[in-house]
């Protein structure tokens, strides 16, 4: 006999108490789920107007100052979802649609890149899982995660003609994990621990203006690894994740490899603290393998950490974060390439109703070169998340 029930479930963001209802409909063999959200802020942003140079910067402003009406860090999204049990085994899968709200131009010639989701998990308590599609990495996950900016703005880019999404803290302290074609394994570990390896295809050499840099196809002589391991208590976790790639074309012949440790804890109940620290060879400094190698093919290196305080006051929460990202110069790159990115943010979260948040954040960003001559930019944004 079949039969369809409509339930209400419980759906949280990353740090955030915030809880929302995720629409549930029941058959006697399949669950269906949509749950998503749409969201929208408006911003000024004080651009640098200095006529310093540094190649390579998280894409600051500078001349004018910009006024923005966009996404903030987290994209609009529509994520539609089926689920079963069969024969023994949890099976599962997820379309995410995260179009953004972002257009620069009429009858939206200037919509920004969307982007997608897609994947399926199969498995049970006793063989693991296996996660297939495209979905975020490992590496680095939790720093993005649990940015208090995903729901708030952080670091613009592009101020004046907006991307998807702004940055939160990508750059400034830790790598974005981005969307990769996957397939994981996760160990049927019992206890609090979790582990999980995989392989991703290997992603091209991309530039944020960096001067001599390599760009262009990686090769795909092999796939991608990574893999992360997590300890969950009571109030907080400690995680590390790995990412690695061999990378050879005509100027590169090399296994670039990042790696990162994070940790959370809550403290007093009401505030919580994490912070995050993550190493660079040939793996970029702000996205997946931007900027990561010379013209000459010499590996750049970089690291980076990023801190933050939130306490809650009981559905309004106050937080501040810091990060900074150091890259190393090649023997060939010029001084005028970016060494240093940093970023503070204060924001202020409150829960209006279940599921609708209104935040407002204020930031200051800056770029440093080799020759020490920076660039620094200042927002302010203020805006609300719908989550559904």
């Amino acid at each position: 006999m079949k039969y369809i029930k409509f339930t209400l479930g419980s759906c949280g963001l990353f740090l955030f108490s915030s809880h929302v209802s995720a629409i549930e409909i029941e058959t006697d063999t399949w669950t269906f789920s949509v749950n998503g959200n749409v969201n929208g802020f408006y911003s000024h942003i004080q651009c640098d107007d200095s006529n310093n140079v540094v190649n390579g910067n998280p894409l600051l402003c500078s001349g004018d100052d910009a006024s923005a009406v966009t996404n903030g860090y987290l994209p609009a999204a529509l994520d539609i979802g089926v689920a079963r049990e069969i024969s023994g085994y949890n099976i599962s899968a997820h379309i995410i649609y995260e179009g953004g709200t972002v257009s620069n131009e009429a009858f939206n010639n200037g919509s920004s890149q969307e982007a997608f989701r897609a994947y399926m998990n199969v498995g049970n308590d006793k063989i693991g899982s296996v996660k297939i599609g495209k979905d975020f990495g490992l590496f680095g996950n939790d720093s993005v995660f649990n940015d208090m900016s995903v729901i708030g703005v952080g670091a613009h880019a592009v101020a004046k003609n907006p991307l998807n999404t702004s940055l939160g803290a990508v750059g400034y302290g830790y790598i974005f994990a981005d969307r990769l074609s996957m397939i994981n394994y996760t160990l049927p570990i019992p206890g609090d621990f979790t582990a999980t390896v995989g392989v991703f295809q290997p992603l091209d050499l991309l530039s944020l203006g960096a001067q001599n840099s390599t760009t262009g196809d990686s090769g795909s002589k092999a796939p991608g690894y990574h893999g992360k391991l997590k300890y969950a208590f009571d109030g907080g976790f400690v995680s590390t994740s790995l990412l690695t790639q061999n990378v050879k074309n005509q100027s590169v012949d090399d296994n670039a490899l990042g790696w990162d440790v994070a940790a959370k804890i809550t403290l007093l109940e009401n505030l919580s603290v994490f912070g995050s620290y993550t190493s660079s060879e040939g793996v970029g400094n702000t996205g997946l393998f931007f900027d990561a190698y010379d013209a000459q093919g010499e590996v750049r290196k970089s690291s980076g950490y990023f801190l933050q305080s939130l306490y809650d006051f009981g559905g309004t929460r106050l937080g501040v974060n810091y990060g900074v990202t150091d890259i190393k110069r090649t023997a060939s790159d010029p001084v005028e390439n970016v060494n240093k990115n940093s970023k503070v943010t204060v924001g202020l979260y409150h829960d209006l109703f279940e599921g609708f948040i209104v935040s407002t954040e204020a930031s200051r960003y800056q770029s440093e070169n080799f020759a020490g001559s920076e660039i620094e930019n200042t927002g302010l944004s203020v805006g609300a998340v719908y989550f559904f």
